[in-house]
Protein backbone atom coordinates (compact mmCIF):
# COMPACT_ATOMS: atom_id res chain seq x y z
CA UNK A 1 0.00 0.00 0.00
CA UNK A 2 1.18 3.54 -0.71
CA UNK A 3 2.20 5.43 2.41
CA UNK A 4 1.32 9.13 2.47
CA UNK A 5 2.90 10.49 5.64
CA UNK A 6 1.16 13.45 7.23
CA UNK A 7 -2.23 12.84 5.59
CA UNK A 8 -5.27 12.10 7.71
CA UNK A 9 -6.72 9.04 6.00
CA UNK A 10 -9.55 7.49 7.99
CA UNK A 11 -9.95 4.67 5.46
CA UNK A 12 -6.29 3.61 5.59
CA UNK A 13 -5.90 -0.12 6.04
CA UNK A 14 -9.47 -0.89 5.01
CA UNK A 15 -10.40 -2.63 1.74
CA UNK A 16 -12.40 0.42 0.67
CA UNK A 17 -9.47 2.74 1.31
CA UNK A 18 -7.19 0.52 -0.74
CA UNK A 19 -9.74 0.43 -3.57
CA UNK A 20 -9.97 4.23 -3.61
CA UNK A 21 -6.21 4.43 -4.11
CA UNK A 22 -6.33 1.75 -6.82
CA UNK A 23 -9.25 3.49 -8.55
CA UNK A 24 -7.45 6.84 -8.61
CA UNK A 25 -4.30 5.15 -9.95
CA UNK A 26 -6.24 3.38 -12.70
CA UNK A 27 -8.06 6.59 -13.65
CA UNK A 28 -4.74 8.42 -13.90
CA UNK A 29 -3.25 5.58 -15.95
CA UNK A 30 -6.22 5.54 -18.33
CA UNK A 31 -5.95 9.30 -18.80
CA UNK A 32 -2.19 9.15 -19.37
CA UNK A 33 -2.51 6.27 -21.85
CA UNK A 34 -5.26 8.09 -23.74
CA UNK A 35 -3.04 11.15 -24.11
CA UNK A 36 0.03 9.13 -25.14
CA UNK A 37 -1.73 6.83 -27.62
CA UNK A 38 -4.46 9.26 -28.74
CA UNK A 39 -6.98 6.47 -28.18
CA UNK A 40 -9.78 7.40 -25.82
CA UNK A 41 -11.25 3.99 -25.06
CA UNK A 42 -8.92 2.99 -22.23
CA UNK A 43 -11.73 3.19 -19.69
CA UNK A 44 -13.75 0.83 -21.89
CA UNK A 45 -10.82 -1.58 -21.87
CA UNK A 46 -10.57 -1.47 -18.08
CA UNK A 47 -14.34 -1.57 -17.51
CA UNK A 48 -14.59 -5.36 -17.49
CA UNK A 49 -11.23 -6.06 -15.85
CA UNK A 50 -11.38 -3.81 -12.77
CA UNK A 51 -14.56 -5.09 -11.00
CA UNK A 52 -13.27 -8.68 -10.66
CA UNK A 53 -9.96 -7.33 -9.34
CA UNK A 54 -11.78 -5.13 -6.83
CA UNK A 55 -14.15 -7.89 -5.65
CA UNK A 56 -11.37 -10.45 -5.32
CA UNK A 57 -9.15 -7.95 -3.49
CA UNK A 58 -11.88 -7.28 -0.94
CA UNK A 59 -12.55 -11.01 -0.44
CA UNK A 60 -8.81 -11.65 -0.08
CA UNK A 61 -8.44 -8.83 2.44
CA UNK A 62 -10.94 -10.66 4.62
CA UNK A 63 -8.98 -13.89 4.22
CA UNK A 64 -11.70 -15.47 2.07
CA UNK A 65 -13.57 -16.19 5.31
CA UNK A 66 -16.89 -14.65 4.26
CA UNK A 67 -19.07 -16.88 2.11
CA UNK A 68 -21.02 -13.85 0.88
CA UNK A 69 -17.85 -11.99 -0.23
CA UNK A 70 -16.51 -15.16 -1.87
CA UNK A 71 -19.77 -15.65 -3.77
CA UNK A 72 -19.79 -12.02 -4.90
CA UNK A 73 -16.14 -12.26 -6.02
CA UNK A 74 -16.98 -15.39 -8.01
CA UNK A 75 -20.08 -13.88 -9.63
CA UNK A 76 -18.32 -10.61 -10.45
CA UNK A 77 -15.38 -12.55 -11.90
CA UNK A 78 -17.67 -14.64 -14.11
CA UNK A 79 -19.43 -11.47 -15.28
CA UNK A 80 -16.04 -9.84 -15.96
CA UNK A 81 -14.84 -12.82 -17.99
CA UNK A 82 -18.01 -12.76 -20.10
CA UNK A 83 -17.79 -9.01 -20.63
CA UNK A 84 -14.07 -9.12 -21.45
CA UNK A 85 -14.51 -11.92 -23.98
CA UNK A 86 -17.43 -10.07 -25.60
CA UNK A 87 -15.40 -6.85 -25.78
CA UNK A 88 -12.41 -8.68 -27.27
CA UNK A 89 -14.63 -10.46 -29.79
CA UNK A 90 -15.93 -7.10 -30.99
CA UNK A 91 -12.40 -5.75 -31.41
CA UNK A 92 -12.27 -3.52 -28.38
CA UNK A 93 -8.71 -4.45 -27.45
CA UNK A 94 -7.24 -3.90 -30.92
CA UNK A 95 -5.31 -0.73 -31.67
CA UNK A 96 -7.90 1.94 -32.38
CA UNK A 97 -10.61 -0.56 -31.52
CA UNK A 98 -14.01 0.54 -30.31
CA UNK A 99 -17.12 -1.54 -30.05
CA UNK A 100 -20.15 -1.00 -32.23
CA UNK A 101 -21.99 0.38 -29.23
CA UNK A 102 -19.51 3.27 -29.10
CA UNK A 103 -20.25 4.14 -32.72
CA UNK A 104 -23.99 3.80 -32.09
CA UNK A 105 -23.84 6.07 -29.03
CA UNK A 106 -21.62 8.77 -30.57
CA UNK A 107 -24.54 10.84 -31.99
CA UNK A 108 -26.07 11.03 -28.50
CA UNK A 109 -22.92 12.23 -26.76
CA UNK A 110 -23.93 15.94 -26.77
CA UNK A 111 -27.14 14.93 -24.97
CA UNK A 112 -25.04 13.17 -22.30
CA UNK A 113 -22.94 16.29 -21.86
CA UNK A 114 -26.06 18.38 -21.29
CA UNK A 115 -27.58 15.81 -18.93
CA UNK A 116 -24.40 15.54 -16.89
CA UNK A 117 -23.51 19.21 -16.83
CA UNK A 118 -23.45 21.21 -13.64
CA UNK A 119 -25.89 23.62 -15.29
CA UNK A 120 -28.85 21.42 -14.39
CA UNK A 121 -27.98 21.67 -10.69
CA UNK A 122 -29.16 25.27 -10.63
CA UNK A 123 -32.57 24.45 -12.00
CA UNK A 124 -35.46 23.86 -9.58
CA UNK A 125 -36.71 20.28 -9.42
CA UNK A 126 -39.82 19.45 -11.42
CA UNK A 127 -42.79 18.70 -9.17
Amino acid sequence: MIELDGWNRPLAGTPFGEMVILCVALAAAARLLSVITREYSWVDRLWSICPPVHATWVAASMGFDSARLNLMALLVSLWGIRLTLNFARRGGYRKGGNTRSFADAAPFQPLAWIGNSGMREGWPPAN
